[in-house]
């Protein structure tokens, strides 16, 4: 699926931004989001600002923000759309990657839209009332975030982490501009 995911090869600028998300893995954290949020998929760190300099030099556009994402064990996020304000995303895995995956659906959903501060994301109305209820339909596309990956944020999507018994962590770098997906896979892929 070439506008969804794109994944790259790991290099060292990649290690890098790895190496520094990872001070961030709070599991602790995770836990008391999932518990107050209903989802088991949430930020458990955000920085939009002092970004370091080998960050916004290595990064091929500005960095608007990046942030650390968690999903609990043997569960599974809500389908939401980020295309708001954030049409995509360079994700860096960085602890248990290796069997939570990420889903894309092509379904149409009653949106339900959250407004905050600092975001806008949409959720489907089904799982936003019922917070127990996920999905069932099969994903168009689904894959292991493993490397530095590209991925199409302004399409549902999800995490499923229902085969892992860990906390899966990745970091979510998005740009200032809000590009979409094709704009950033060409910086990346060229």
């Amino acid at each position: 699926m070439n506008n969804i995911v794109t994944h790259l090869e790991w290099n060292d600028f990649f290690l890098q931004l790895k190496d520094y998300g990872i001070q961030f893995i709070n599991q602790n954290r995770a836990q008391t989001l999932a518990e107050k949020t209903g989802d088991g998929h949430s930020i458990i760190y955000r920085q939009i600002d002092n970004f370091p300099d080998w960050m916004i030099n290595g990064l091929k556009m500005k960095p608007l923000v990046f942030q650390i994402f968690a999903i609990t064990p043997e569960s599974t996020g809500m389908v939401h759309r980020d295309g708001i304000d954030r049409k995509c995303a360079l994700n860096i895995p960085l602890l248990n990657c290796d069997q939570g995956y990420m889903d894309w659906f092509d379904d149409i959903f009653e949106e339900f839209k959250i407004v905050t501060d600092y975001t806008n994301v949409r959720l489907t109305t089904i799982e936003k009332n019922h917070e127990s209820f996920r999905v069932t339909s099969d994903p168009m596309h689904r894959c292991l975030i493993e490397v530095p990956s590209i991925v199409n944020t302004d399409v549902w999507h999800r995490v499923d982490n229902q085969l892992n018994k860990n906390y899966r962590y990745v970091m979510s770098i998005r740009f200032v501009g809000n590009p979409n997906f094709e704009i950033v896979h060409k910086l990346y892929t060229a």
